[in-house]
């Protein structure tokens, strides 16, 4: 139809490379060409700037106004103005993205975070949540919120070597979108290959040297980069007046121009130095005219930024649900106490004593490399030894074939990628590698620890006690579900065994390293089949995925125990238990909390009881009773201040004390010394006071003016009435005024076939597996969910 266009006209091109622009204005016309311009609105695709372009008027429709269809009588039906409004509504109501297609789930704490970061003018943070809050998945929210508004088509992820596949599985299971990890999935052979790149996750390890940082910034700048672990980004001052500056924080120095957004995350921001150096450069990173002089001690040094108008930090008090109720029910800690049968005794001192040996032989290895590579092997048989006869006496066993063997010539291997959720079962990995004689006659010392007979298992005991003792005591008696961990896949294979045979196969699941994130077709079979393998095979021969085997133990009554290597500390969510049993426990105290993160998290509606085993008279009971028992104090006098749950302030205390001592070498020291001498404790002390210190400055004045999120904020600025079954209702009404039927093929699922006035937008002409639910879609990644942000 012919139009008459004049100079403000609204109109819309039907040229396939100009519609999507939607509605503009004419400015000028002149002959058959004119000017439009196209300012963003609601239903605009990113990135939302205003566009001119000269177009031609046959390619022109005249769009009325709705005061001209009025008086034209050319109405719309009024189910498409209600459509469009619950539609603009939907996109307004997004702000922290809320209605998003993340699965995960998504709190109020998290939202009010993205929406401050998302709505800033200058988007630099330290996002300072506490332990345990799960700031990869909020930063993951941040990124997606800012990524569906064109803010972030090229990201940097940049973390520790052991966080760099973790990252890389959560961004791809939670966001829908395959991160590239840097020397793993590509190398840069050519400086412009990093042009070429949207979305990387780089080990700082790798980024920090020479070579790698000078080709990564000959590239363009990045729309976001983000800095895990920022504690890491360490600066020193002392009082000569130098700056120490580690290589890490070089890197990110020379970084962080290279980006429109900066994000740097890290729950212990300070490390309890009284001249505040390290937090304070931390800070400096994200703008030159921050101002500290609220900070006891620091002076007015003219800034113009107050300094917690950089920080987003929430405490783990104040996390709710989108109605207000506390997410935390609280948790408490359970110590096992138990002392070994006489055989097992004289065993674990056998080996004791080979390794003491093999320490006090490392001074006569000349060669630093080989020096720390037996050293290592010796502090992974000591954990072994604490671990399980089982674990320790398989290593031994190892250990003896391979120094048997024809010396070998080892690789040149690189740690980049080693991931730190796999620890233990990567340091049994490493046992097999070392042929280096660490004492004479080392294999006949094997030998002999290898016949040396332990019939009885006091700790293997002491679970059983445990489990009969809950079976009688727990509000589901017999039917409670019970996630115990241990570092060591031996010893897994070893509890499980022993489950089985007294509980039955079919009882237990596993989740271990060597198994996969998920199996789509296991997520698409009916839990009974999948239980009936799990029946037939037993928990460490039947072929499950970890999400299969996180099914099952949520949702197969006959499935009791979950066993885990440190595979389940991250990424798996288990609120279905209540009850976490620390078979061992690690030497770093932030993976024991990470442990317990997975049943102390939103949706958990019980009290957390974890159980901690301690060997009496071991080195490794020595040390834990004695840091565990000053932790403890500490939080007590923390909690008399802030009121706080004690247990949440040992939290975060072990989270402060990843960075302020080195476990490794204080539990080798002890034993070579055979006691936790007046040095030791000194250490120890001196550790807990500077995380004592750290806490008590977050709460007192480092943190009491950042912008933290609160409930009533949330509910006046943020909350709203819609939700996800609003779009449902959108679509469905949608497809039936296309006469397109949409049929339930299981509770939630739904399939459908696309109107044929959608075909120009390039979707899928057919969806089989369709939800609107978030949970559901959280436990099948196989389902499109259908929420803000699908195509």
């Amino acid at each position: 139809m012919p139009y008459d266009f004049r100079e403000g006209d609204y109109v819309r091109s039907t040229n396939k490379i100009y519609f999507p622009l939607g509605v503009g204005r004419i400015q000028k016309i002149r002959g058959n060409q004119c000017k439009v311009q196209f300012d963003p609105y609601v239903f605009s695709k990113p990135p939302y700037i205003s566009e001119n372009k000269i177009l031609s008027l046959s390619e022109l429709e005249k769009i009325y106004t709705p005061l001209e269809r009025f008086e034209m009588e050319y109405l719309d039906d009024s189910w498409k103005f209600e459509a469009k409004t619950v539609a603009a509504r939907l996109l307004t109501a997004n702000m922290g993205g809320q209605l998003s297609n993340a699965r995960t789930e998504i709190l109020p704490h998290q939202i009010f975070t993205a929406y401050k970061v998302v709505s800033s003018s200058i988007r630099r943070f330290l996002l300072a949540d506490e332990v345990g809050l799960g700031k990869t998945i909020e930063a993951g929210i941040i990124w997606q919120a800012l990524h569906q508004r064109g803010l972030a088509n090229r990201t940097l992820i940049i973390c520790p070597a052991g966080l760099t596949i973790q990252w890389q599985e959560e961004m791809k299971d939670k966001f829908g979108v395959f991160f590239e990890i840097y020397r793993r999935d590509f190398n840069a052979n050519y400086p412009r290959i990093w042009d070429l790149k949207h979305y990387v996750i780089a080990s700082i390890d790798t980024l920090k040297r020479k070579e790698h940082k000078e080709t990564l910034l000959e590239n363009r700048k990045w729309d976001i980069i983000i800095f895990d672990e920022a504690q890491k980004l360490s600066a020193r001052e002392y009082e000569s007046g130098k700056t120490e500056k580690t290589y890490n924080y070089r890197l990110a120095e020379d970084l962080k121009e290279y980006c429109d957004c900066l994000l740097l995350l890290t729950a212990t921001p300070h490390q309890g130095e009284e001249n505040h150096s390290r937090f304070r450069n931390l800070l400096k990173l994200l703008s030159q005219d921050v101002n500290f002089k609220d900070i006891p001690g620091c002076e007015d040094n003219g800034g113009t930024i107050p300094f917690y108008d950089l920080i987003l930090r929430t405490p783990k008090k104040s996390v709710t649900d989108s109605k207000g109720k506390k997410v935390f029910k609280g948790r408490k800690t359970h110590r096992l106490p138990f002392v070994m049968y006489e055989d097992e005794r004289n065993f674990y001192h056998a080996v004791e004593e080979y390794i003491r040996t093999g320490y006090n032989m490392l001074g006569r290895i000349k060669d630093k490399k080989k020096k720390m590579a037996v050293g290592f092997v010796l502090t992974i048989f000591q954990k072994m030894n604490a671990s399980s006869v089982h674990a320790i006496k398989s290593a031994l066993q190892t250990r003896k074939e391979k120094l048997l063997k024809p010396l070998q010539k080892q690789e040149n291997e690189t740690e980049e990628f080693w991931d730190s959720r796999f620890q233990g079962e990567n340091e049994a990995k490493e046992i097999e590698k070392n042929q280096q004689f660490i004492i004479e006659n080392e294999i006949d010392m094997i030998d002999s620890l290898l016949k040396m007979s332990v019939n009885k298992d006091k700790k293997l005991d002491t679970l059983f006690r445990l489990i009969e003792r809950i079976d009688k005591e727990a509000p589901r008696k017999e039917k409670e579900k019970i996630l115990i961990f241990t570092e060591y896949r031996k010893t897994q294979e070893y509890i499980v065994s022993k489950l089985e045979k007294k509980y039955g196969k079919g009882s237990t699941t596993v989740i271990h390293g060597g198994m996969k994130l998920e199996n789509t077709m296991d997520e698409k079979e009916e839990i009974d089949i999948l239980w009936e393998s799990l029946q037939k095979k037993g928990a460490m021969q039947a072929s499950t995925a970890k999400k299969t085997s996180q099914r099952l133990f949520w949702e197969h009554e006959n499935v009791r125990f979950l066993v885990s290597t440190e595979a389940g500390g991250e990424g798996i969510n288990l609120q279905c238990s209540h009850i976490v049993v620390n078979y061992d426990s690690p030497w770093n105290p932030m993976r024991k909390e990470q442990r317990i993160g997975r049943v102390y998290r939103y949706g958990q509606d019980k009290v957390v009881q974890i159980y901690n085993f301690y060997n009496q008279g071991t080195i490794e009971e020595k040390v834990q009773s004695y840091s565990e028992d000053k932790i403890g104090r500490a939080a007590e006098a923390i909690s008399r201040v802030t009121h706080e749950d004690p247990e949440d302030i040992i939290a975060a205390l072990n989270g402060q004390l990843e960075v302020q001592f080195n476990p490794e070498e204080i539990y080798s020291r002890t034993l070579v010394e055979g006691t936790l001498n007046k040095q030791t404790q000194l250490e120890l002390n001196e550790a807990i006071e500077r995380a004592k210190r750290a806490c008590e400055l977050a709460v007192t004045s480092l943190f009491k003016n950042v912008t933290s999120y609160s409930f009533n904020d949330y509910k006046t600025d943020l909350a709203t009435d819609l939700t996800l079954n609003n779009l449902e209702d959108l679509i469905k009404l949608f497809l039936k005024k296309h006469h397109r039927q949409i049929q339930e093929i299981d509770d939630k699922i739904f399939s459908f076939i696309t109107p044929d006035v959608l075909e120009q937008y390039k979707i899928d002409k057919r969806y089989k597996f369709v939800t609107f639910d978030r949970e559901k879609a959280i436990k099948r990644g196989d389902l499109d969910f259908f929420a803000l942000g699908h195509p």
